[in-house]
C-alpha cells in the first residue's frame, strides 16, 4: 500500500530559454530585409535638430528625446520625398 504522505513528482520540462541578444538582432534584421528596409546610422547635428523645430516638425521640448527626434526627421524626410514626387508629376 502506497504511503498517502509521499507524492509522486514529474519531471518538469524546463522553459524555452529567452533568446540571447545577438539572435535577436538578427531576427530584427532578417524582418526589416524581408520587408525590404535598410537600417542605417545617421549623424544629426544640433543645427539640423533646432531646424525640426524651428519647422514644427519637433516639440522644442523634446530636442533631447532621441526617439522623438528620429521619429520626426524620419516624418519629415517623408514629406521631402513626397513633395519631390509631386513636383516630377
Amino acid at each position: 500500500m502506497a504511503n498517502p504522505r509521499v507524492t509522486e513528482t514529474h519531471p518538469v520540462a524546463p522553459s524555452p530559454s529567452p533568446h540571447s541578444p545577438g539572435a535577436e538582432r538578427m531576427r530584427r534584421h532578417r524582418a526589416r530585409r524581408r520587408e525590404g528596409k535598410v537600417c542605417v546610422f545617421i549623424q544629426l547635428d544640433p543645427g539640423t535638430i533646432s531646424g525640426l523645430v524651428e519647422l514644427g516638425w519637433l516639440p522644442g521640448r523634446q530636442r533631447d528625446d532621441r526617439t522623438a527626434v528620429i521619429d520626426a526627421f524620419c516624418r519629415f524626410i517623408g514629406f521631402a520625398l513626397d513633395m519631390t514626387r509631386n513636383i516630377r508629376r
